[in-house]
């Protein structure tokens, strides 16, 4: 079955020289592989993209990790999660106050994130800017390199789908304009032999 298909599609290439391949088969094998092509030269670029953005995030991370420091943040009050009767089977990352201690000394207070089953005088670390005030945890290598290979591969799905998308909707015209030539072969094959062919 492979091999049939295989065959199938060599003849219907641009550069085929079988009688019954007709131009605008050849027309559609040609943009085909132009597609195929396109789609093999974004995988460079795409990677390029994916680099690039890698670079940036781990740049911009390292920075936050240089000027942001972590410490420790004392749970004054209950999980807003707790304030209800049914506690969860499995404890989840809820928001509760705290208090902790800036870097000159003096003391913060806000909500953090903590396990739904944490009680008052529980501990827990977070990050800190110079003048005291909480900070999302910086990003991680991990964490940019993922983002660089989301990217990258949103950049070649994105371009191969457009690719692919032209492809489809040259095939539908061609086929549009077959079915208009057969049409008018067949009327011209009518007057010629005096019948009239229903469809």
């Amino acid at each position: 079955m492979s091999g049939a298909i295989m065959q199938f599609w060599l003849a219907r290439a641009p550069w085929s020289k079988h009688p019954l391949v007709r131009r605008s088969d050849r027309r559609d094998s040609a943009v085909a592989v132009l597609a195929v092509v396109f789609s093999l030269l974004l995988v460079p670029m795409a990677a390029t993209f994916g680099s690039v953005t890698y670079s940036d995030v781990n740049t911009r991370a390292a920075q936050e990790r240089a000027t942001a420091t972590q410490t420790l943040a004392t749970v004054t009050g209950l999980p807003l999660q707790r304030d209800s009767m049914q506690e969860p089977a499995v404890p989840v990352r809820a928001s509760a106050p705290a208090t902790w201690t800036a870097p000159d000394g003096g003391e913060r207070s806000g909500s953090v994130q903590v396990d739904s089953d944490a009680v008052v005088g529980d501990t827990v670390l977070i990050w800190i800017d110079s003048r005291g005030e909480q900070l999302p945890a910086p990003t991680t290598g991990v964490e940019a390199a993922g983002i660089g290979v989301v990217v990258a591969l949103a950049v070649w799905f994105t371009g191969s789908v457009i690719a692919w998308a032209g492809v489809v909707a040259m095939w539908r015209l061609g086929n549009r304009q077959r079915m208009r030539q057969w049409e008018t072969d067949w009327s011209t094959f009518d007057e010629q032999h005096g019948r009239n062919i229903e469809w």
